[in-house]
């Protein structure tokens, strides 16, 4: 099914209002962003008032604006060069008159993904703001400085953006961000998930996913799948949640399942731990071997490339003024990494690629992906199909190590495998296995 979504409801009374109008957006996706997603168009709900939506989830952050791919800046560090990680009091400058960094108020620096509470604010165009906790990272000089969920007025909603814009470029709140001036082209922006202010990694987005759906995530899958990093995933328009599941899937090399009502996740690697089960010769009615390596050839596979670090909106052409390297980054949708052994097409020369497609946001995660599949595909791995009576099969489940006995295929003195899947015929009391070792 369709991933759940709520629509425009094109009500907007002229200036106010967050639906767009009959003849705009009504009857439109309001669009969803899960984990850290750059440089997505976001839809103008407010043409009046220049208010954009990028999420409609509450959970969203804005942490970044872009005219025609130039930055829109609030303020930027300023000392000449950049603090350490430790320091509390930042000096910052590029306000405007009249806008201000609030006490209580909640930053981010663009050098890294950290929220920190302003414990003593500034107003108008430069000062020094003092944040806590201490910086985690070293910041440079000119480091953007954004202010997160800033509206103005006496309410916590996101109508207080139709009130005046009291940041220098823009505000935002949640998804939203409103506009200071009239932009001359297109309008971008980078979007994160948090939960209390902590951005959200790979197993959270998993989680904040099936909880839309209504469904239970066993919670180390959670903490399992977080270990991997952060990924992003934007949703602008009507989109089947297995593919949302699906991506994620793909990104880190893993795959999901129910036990129960719970829904599981694992990554994908060679057999380990205790078999729950050992089945015999005389057990097994049929036996195939399918492959001997993980290649779309059957062979073992040499090199693994992934693509991360993915741009939601390709723009080949861009303001004159936009720094040179985003200039080029807005050209390609991925940014492509990749490892390879040169022993494996020594020993077969006809091996294999893979590539993935992932939503990863950093390189050094992608490369423990790929790292990882390549160790578990370049050597030989066999697939096949065990099918049994279901009185002979105890009692398993997907994910589960199994060790297979038979005469076949040299498994005499036993073969670990991993369950991938099974399809059960209960007319003839039967279940083939899917197995992978």
């Amino acid at each position: 099914k369709n991933h759940p979504a709520a629509v425009y409801a094109g009500t907007n009374s002229p200036p106010n209002g967050l639906e767009g109008t009959t003849d705009t957006i009504e009857g439109r996706i309001k669009p969803k962003v899960f984990g850290d997603c750059l440089n997505v168009s976001p839809v103008m709900v407010n043409s009046s008032l220049l208010i954009y939506e990028a999420s409609s989830r509450t959970d969203a952050v804005i942490t970044a604006v872009y005219d025609d791919g130039v930055r829109l800046t609030n303020y930027l560090v300023n000392n000449g060069a950049g603090y350490a990680a430790g320091a509390t009091s930042i000096a910052v400058d590029a306000g405007v008159a009249g806008s201000s960094i609030p006490t209580n108020s909640k930053i981010i620096f663009d050098s890294h993904r950290k929220i920190y509470t302003v414990s003593s604010g500034i107003s108008g165009a430069t000062g020094t703001i003092t944040i806590t906790p201490a910086l985690t990272t070293a910041i440079s000089d000119n480091d953007h400085v954004e202010i997160i969920n800033f509206y103005t007025g006496s309410g916590t909603s996101a109508g207080q953006l139709q009130n005046t814009v009291s940041a220098g470029a823009w505000s935002s709140y949640n998804g939203y961000f409103r506009l200071a001036a009239t932009p001359s082209k297109q309008i971008t922006c980078d979007v994160m998930s948090v939960s209390a202010y902590v951005q959200h990694s790979a197993g959270d987005v998993f989680a904040t996913i099936a909880g839309e759906l209504g469904i239970t995530v066993d919670s180390a899958s959670v903490t399992t799948l977080n270990t991997v990093g952060v990924i992003g995933i934007n949703m602008p328009d009507t989109t089947p949640s297995k593919e949302l599941f699906d991506s994620i899937a793909r990104s880190v090399g893993g795959f999901y399942y129910y036990l129960g009502s719970t829904l599981y996740f694992s990554l994908f690697d060679a057999p380990s731990g205790s078999p729950v089960a050992t089945i015999e010769e005389y057990q097994i009615l049929s036996i195939e071997r399918d492959a001997t390596g993980l290649g779309s050839n059957g062979l073992p596979i040499n090199e693994v490339k992934a693509q991360y670090n993915k741009i939601d909106t390709i723009q080949t052409t861009v303001a004159a003024s936009t720094p040179l390297y985003r200039t080029e980054l807005l050209k390609n949708e991925y940014r492509d990494t990749s490892v390879n052994d040169a022993d494996v097409l020594t020993r077969h020369p006809l091996s294999p690629s893979l590539t993935i497609q992932t939503r990863l946001r950093k390189k050094a995660d992608a490369l423990a992906v790929i790292n990882r599949l390549l160790g578990l595909c370049k050597v030989r791995r066999d697939v096949i199909s065990v099918t049994a009576f279901f009185s002979q099969m105890p009692s398993i489940a997907l994910g589960n190590t199994i060790v297979i006995k038979h005469s076949r295929y040299s498994y005499s003195a036993g073969r670990s495998f991993v369950i991938v899947g099974y399809e059960a015929d209960m007319k003839r009391k039967k279940i083939t296995l899917r197995l992978f070792g």
